[in-house]
């Protein structure tokens, strides 16, 4: 009853944004993936995809592609598409995600070298030992081979 309540809240939160800043706004795209969340959480996999594309084509029009946002976006949309046991699909928007996180904040940051190491430990875990190596032979990025560097010590 509680996912049912917190469903119907984050739809009628939408509704509100939607009559006070219209369609095409980042805080429409936003409500779209809290409803996509509640949907996962109830283990249903079909609206949270829907509403994760809503928020994907929202973005895209407001920001463009080059923005923080679609990097959660695509890995949300590889969340369900892993959860629903499509690897592929997975894989394609996890990498889609690290893509656009490189070319915004670029290749030396620390959330770029987490989401590398987590991309390589899910093809691993996969069993897609190709491409677990392909993630390892990616330099990483500077500042995490001096945090390995320091622990190391």
């Amino acid at each position: 009853m509680h996912r049912a309540s917190a469903r119907r809240r984050s739809q009628k939160d939408l509704e509100i944004i939607i009559r006070v800043e219209g369609h095409d706004h980042l805080s429409v795209a936003a409500s779209y993936t809290s409803i996509g969340n509640v949907y996962l959480e109830q283990n249903k996999y079909e609206q949270p995809l829907e509403n994760f594309q809503k928020d994907l084509k929202i973005t895209i029009r407001v920001v463009g592609h080059d923005h923080l946002t679609m990097a959660s976006t695509y890995m949300n949309i590889g969340h369900v598409y892993n959860k629903q046991g499509k690897y592929e699909e997975a894989l394609e928007y996890y990498q889609k995600s690290l893509e656009t996180q490189i070319r915004v904040v670029g290749h030396d940051h620390l959330d770029v070298a987490t989401r590398m190491v987590a991309l390589q430990l899910y093809t691993d875990d996969k069993g897609d030992l190709q491409n677990a190596l392909n993630c390892l032979r990616r330099p990483l990025p500077s500042v995490y081979r001096s945090l390995v560097s320091v622990t190391d010590l």
